[in-house]
């Protein structure tokens, strides 16, 4: 027996469980490796920021790292002693966060896993790294995902479309590239995999897939408050179907089954558990009543008619509305309020300035649409067309899931990560319709053209089809490269924590970050606005008063009130405190020889001041905060300045136009015409390399006067 045969043999049980299995064709090679590289691609385009170093981007990953830390400090037990902790007095002092019942665990537990699984395998990577690369993974999982919800929707290209556009969507690429540790970038597994397994079970595959969805659900509500959401968009569907008469045995059987284990899921999360009693989860309540009606009221009234049913069907709805309404005024029952009502009516936000002043509650924008959907929101409403058209079950969940999208997302932007997938999927099959009626174009016979068009393209002649294909890949090409964010231009931003406002890096935040460890006690309390909070006390463990959290309005409200009002008001709200230090920030362009805010509390303080006192947008402005243009150089240049009577008062004001040489020292002639005067009861000790970080130590005088 010769050498080679002798290592055949010796290998040969390798091959023994694969023998069964048929070769792959070439179609499905090529599939194998369109996705590979659509993977590659996701996953290489959102690692970029690694460039910049290992640092988490925003605010809110570096609080999901904190409590990934902290289950990580107790081992494995860390995941059980994460629902009992104790109140944690770093965050929100004096009165402390109690996390378990303010915080959904999904996403710091997935980070604690994946460390300790590493950890048990022998990897040691800093827990920065770990979780820094989560969002990239969970993008290019998701992206493979997305082909086989194309597939079982449409078709495998549809499918591929739509895997390739997520790949490359700007919508997703800020919140999904490393660092960007956070609820929703790891949700988009999840939600992918709930709608794949929706779909599967809809084909009649019940037996594995239902307990699939069930457990994607799950996740969802131990990540992200947006699972409001996707249960009720389920239960929309399910209620959709009963209404029309479509529903079936398959689908009753995946609600129920999935929804009871996302629910159980709900009683497990303390956070999910308080919307339990609240009208966000009415639709969920009357899916099952509707279910209960299909399997037993209907076959009690056989000849019902539709008009009857949708009669007795607004009566069940309208009873149980009354009755959550009642349970609601005797104080059982929760109605919807905050970001959840901002969905529901956008105009909501206009009379609550707290709510108003955060970025992702901006409205959005067509050219967002267009920018962040680029050829598929081109080919939205024709997908939309075809599934309409086509009306399948199937259909009618996406038809739904995609409207809904897109209106949450058109109401808040951050809800983008909400809209991709269905806007992805229907764009999709859209294009690969277009692509698969044409493409029998250019290849014999003409019969088989004519019969493959005229199911969705009938009266429209070849050779205009052809011109239309023609035009479709020219704007493909033209939205590609001219107008949609390009990928890695959007990819290669450095993260905030290190970022100016003009997109440089700095490590003005990180020289602060370890001058605060080294030079202030361990139980400093600093103040500051509260989308530093995290950054501090997560960075430094030192203790701040409030964070992106944003759980206590109070609080939000009085500490906006100790940044701009005058110092004795200050004086009083930051003692209550028991503040011992105020950190400010605002990054200040050189514009030929001339500082000039352009981000930072200096904007901010307009919501500080629509917050603290509740005043309007034409008080702000006629009293604090006001727009003027000034000369610099030759041009003319559009600033919000305080040079309004009360400013000069501001301690916040006095705080960021401090006299600093070589640092801060030569405004625009404006400003030194106002003559901002230094604090009295604040004395800077810090100031960062670039001179944007202020840290003011308070000195507090015996005796504070009235405010």
């Amino acid at each position: 027996m010769s050498f080679k045969r002798k290592i055949k043999n010796a290998f040969s049980w390798l091959a023994k469980p694969f023998k069964g299995l048929p070769k792959p064709s070439a179609e499905t090679l090529l599939i194998a490796a369109v996705l590979t590289f659509n993977f590659i691609v996701t996953l290489s385009i959102r690692l970029i920021p690694l460039k910049y170093g290992p640092y988490l981007n925003e605010f809110d990953p570096y609080f999901q790292y904190y409590q990934a830390q902290w289950i990580v400090d107790k081992g494995w037990g860390g995941f059980i002693a994460w629902f009992t902790q104790p109140v944690n007095k770093l965050f929100w002092y004096p009165t402390g966060r109690d996390i378990p019942s303010n915080a959904y665990p999904g996403v710091p537990f997935v980070g604690a896993f994946i460390y300790l699984i590493l950890k048990g395998l022998g990897i040691n990577l800093p827990m920065m790294y770990v979780v820094g690369f989560i969002p990239a993974f969970s993008a290019a999982i998701t992206t493979v995902l997305l082909y086989f919800i194309g597939k079982e929707l449409h078709s495998k290209t549809a499918g591929l479309i739509a895997s390739f556009f997520f790949a490359i969507s700007a919508a997703t690429l800020p919140r999904t590239s490393y660092g960007f540790f956070d609820d929703d970038s790891i949700s988009q597994i999840y939600i992918a995999l709930f709608i794949l397994s929706f779909l599967k079970a809809m084909k009649g595959n019940t037996r594995i897939w239902p307990f699939v969805g069930g457990i994607a659900l799950g996740l969802i509500v131990m990540t992200w408050g947006a699972f409001i959401y996707v249960l009720n968009l389920f239960a929309l569907t399910i209620i959709v179907l009963v209404v029309f008469r479509r529903i079936n045995n398959d689908i009753i059987k995946s609600y129920l089954i999935s929804m009871t284990i996302a629910l159980i899921f709900a009683l497990i999360v303390p956070r999910a558990r308080g919307y339990l009693p609240s009208a966000q989860m009415l639709l969920v309540y009357l899916a099952y009543v509707a279910i209960f009606a299909e399997l037993y009221l209907f076959k009690i009234l056989k000849r019902i008619t539709p008009l009857r049913l949708t009669v007795y069907l607004a009566s069940v709805i309208g009873g149980t509305i009354g009755i959550a309404y009642l349970l609601e005024r005797l104080g059982y029952f929760q109605g919807i309020v905050g970001k959840f009502l901002i969905v529901i009516n956008p105009f909501y936000k206009s009379q609550n300035p707290w709510l108003e002043s955060v970025a992702e509650h901006y409205a959005t924008s067509w050219a967002q649409f267009f920018l962040n959907f680029n050829l598929m929101f081109i080919m939205l409403p024709f997908g939309i067309y075809l599934i309409t058209k086509r009306a399948s079950n199937m259909d009618i969940f996406m038809i739904i899931t995609t409207l809904t999208s897109l209106h949450a997302t058109a109401a808040t932007n951050r809800l983008f990560m909400l809209s991709v997938q269905p806007t992805m999927i229907v764009g999709a099959i859209a294009l690969a319709s277009i692509i698969g009626s044409y493409a029998a174009i250019f290849r014999p016979p003409k019969e088989y053209l004519e019969r493959r068009r005229a199911r969705l393209f009938k009266g429209i002649p070849t050779n205009y089809g052809a011109v239309l294909l023609i035009v479709l890949i020219l704007i493909t090409i033209f939205t590609s490269t001219a107008t949609q964010t390009n990928p890695l231009r959007a990819a290669s931003i450095p993260q905030s924590i290190i970022s100016t406002e003009t997109g440089s890096v700095t490590y003005d935040w990180i020289a602060t970050f370890e001058w605060i460890k080294n030079s202030l006690p361990q139980n400093a309390v600093i103040a500051s606005w509260w989308d530093y909070g995290y950054w501090i006390t997560v960075n430094t463990g030192r203790i701040t008063l409030a964070d992106n959290a944003n759980f206590n309005y109070t609080q939000i409200y009085l500490l906006a009130r100790a940044l701009i009002s005058d110092e004795n008001t200050s004086l009083n709200i930051l003692k209550k405190f028991g503040a011992s230090y105020v950190l400010v920030y605002e990054d200040m362009y050189n514009a030929s020889g001339y500082l000039i805010p352009i981000g930072g509390d200096l904007e901010k303080s307009y919501w500080m001041l629509r917050i603290g006192y509740n005043y309007t947008d034409q008080q702000v402005r006629q009293w604090y905060l006001n727009t003027t243009t000034i000369t610099i150089g030759n041009q003319q240049v559009a600033l919000t300045l305080p040079i309004g009577p009360k400013a000069k008062d501001v301690v916040l004001y006095k705080m960021l136009f401090l006299n600093i040489p070589n640092k801060r020292q030569i405004y625009p002639s404006i400003l030194n015409q106002i003559n901002i005067p230094a604090p009295t009861y604040f004395t800077l000790v810090y100031q960062s390399p670039h001179g944007s970080v202020l840290i003011f130590k308070i000195l507090y005088p015996e005796k504070i006067g009235n405010t």
